[in-house]
């Protein structure tokens, strides 16, 4: 049994003599001792909690968090290795494919904030996350100017909830 324990124990019983031999005055004042000792023992539990959901939840999200950030550069590397030439891209078209994905990402900025709120958050994350994953992998497919739009699009659309989804499980 840990000191804390025993002195929780011990506080109660010294409660229930003190309210038996000298009325509730002294009962009002150990309740007090009893409810501080009952604060600092929650304090403790949800500290030792958040720990545990740092040490699980934290290396998800970096990690998640890098992977986006090498999502937005791989377009570039990829004209570099020739994408421009293979989807027979002209003119602004490589710099619309850019933008594109901002353009899905202000469009489902708001039903993403609007869905977080309604649906279970870890529920709705985790199937936005696949769903950004599959968006991905689209990217291999792609053949011309339309298809990488698309995919692009979609892919910032799945990306809107990620971030503020995110924030609202750490708090």
């Amino acid at each position: 049994m840990s000191k804390l324990d025993e002195k929780i124990v011990d506080t109660t019983v010294m409660t229930r003599h003190t309210t038996q031999e000298n009325g509730e005055t002294f009962e009002i004042r150990d309740q007090e001792r009893l409810n501080s000792i009952e604060e600092s023992l929650t304090s403790m539990v949800e500290k030792k909690l958040l720990r545990k959901i740092d040490l699980c939840l934290l290396p998800l999200l970096t990690l998640s968090y890098m992977l986006q950030f090498l999502d937005k550069q791989t377009l570039n590397f990829a004209s570099v290795m020739g994408m421009i030439h293979d989807l027979d891209l002209r003119g602004s078209q490589y710099s619309w494919s850019s933008s594109i994905f901002y353009i899905g990402y202000l469009t489902f900025s708001y039903p993403a904030s609007f869905l977080m709120v309604r649906l279970p958050i870890g529920k709705y994350l985790g199937c936005t996350c696949v769903a950004w994953a599959i968006c991905l992998a689209c990217h291999a497919t792609t053949t011309n100017f339309t298809g990488l739009m698309i995919v692009r699009f979609f892919l910032g659309a799945t990306e809107a909830s990620i971030s503020p989804g995110f924030s609202l499980i750490t708090g």
